[in-house]
């Protein structure tokens, strides 16, 4: 068997395009089987595993990354070492976690067959933080990390089973810089290392899909989700996001693009504006 130990580099993992997600999935199921680890996935739900507004004709269900995600997702159901759970930054309470059913059930409905929605909705009080949960759903607030290592610590006992100890890989996914690098950050250090358990936090950009591809709508301009501020740059450099160095112009070309494109389409009235990129 394998080592699942690793540097705190390792944990940060950059990702773009819509096909990202599906590459992402079926490299770590290939490498679970290698290695007989158990492998956990962690999904932000909105705007990773959604598609938030959808752009008129892109199809995909309102799921990110369209049927390519749906079917991934059907694949960690089938495997016999990997389980998939919603891990949501909204408030800890029982309607939180009902409205992720009624999601799963109507508007991203694809994503349904994919989670345990559970019977009941329980509040629980983790290491001083709350967790709502039912199934495979789970909301904590923006404590992510904590909600990681209940799922985490919950789930290993419940496969491995009395007395047992397995090794186990947990992917994070997170269309926010600032989530993506905090669960990172926090497990990288010396006290949270665990020599059976691996944590990959992966930023999944949404910047292609939302000005190359165009098979995303941007996020609002004036949000703290909005990952390409400057108040990100060291963010950014962690998960090696190649900005390039200030004089070259790139470093400013990618900050100040996505934020003028936003402001104008809001401008216009949310209309689509075509772009054209050149890094």
């Amino acid at each position: 068997m394998g080592s699942t130990n690793q540097s705190p580099l390792d944990r940060f993992s950059w990702l773009q395009g819509s096909a990202a997600l599906a590459e992402s999935i079926d490299n770590a199921l290939s490498h679970g089987r290698i290695e007989s680890t158990l492998t956990l996935f962690i999904f932000d739900f909105d705007r990773t595993l959604t598609n938030g507004f959808t752009r008129p004709g892109s199809g995909g269900g309102g799921v990110r990354g369209g049927q390519k995600t749906i079917e991934a997702l059907k694949r960690i159901r089938d495997a016999s070492n990997a389980r998939a759970f919603v891990l949501t930054a909204r408030e800890p309470r029982p309607m939180v976690v009902e409205q992720l059913r009624a999601s799963l059930r109507h508007a991203q409905a694809a994503l349904g067959e994919a989670f345990d929605c559970g019977d009941d909705i329980s509040v629980t009080s983790w290491k001083s933080i709350k967790i709502a949960e039912a199934g495979d759903l789970f909301s904590c607030g923006y404590n992510k990390h904590v909600g990681i290592n209940y799922i985490a610590s919950q789930r290993k006992r419940l496969s491995a089973g009395p007395g047992k100890e397995q090794s186990t890989v947990v992917h994070f996914y997170d269309d926010c810089i600032a989530n993506a690098h905090a669960v990172a950050a926090y497990f990288s250090q010396d006290e949270f290392h665990s020599a059976d358990t691996k944590i990959i936090s992966h930023f999944w950009d949404p910047f292609h899909e939302e000005f190359i591809e165009r098979t995303m709508m941007p996020a609002h301009s004036v949000t703290a989700d909005l990952s390409y501020q400057q108040m990100y740059v060291s963010l950014l450099s962690d998960f090696r996001v190649p900005l390039g160095l200030p004089e070259t112009g790139l470093f400013a070309l990618i900050l100040e693009t996505r934020s003028f494109i936003v402001r104008k389409r809001e401008d216009l009235g949310m209309q689509s504006i075509s772009v054209v990129h050149n890094p």
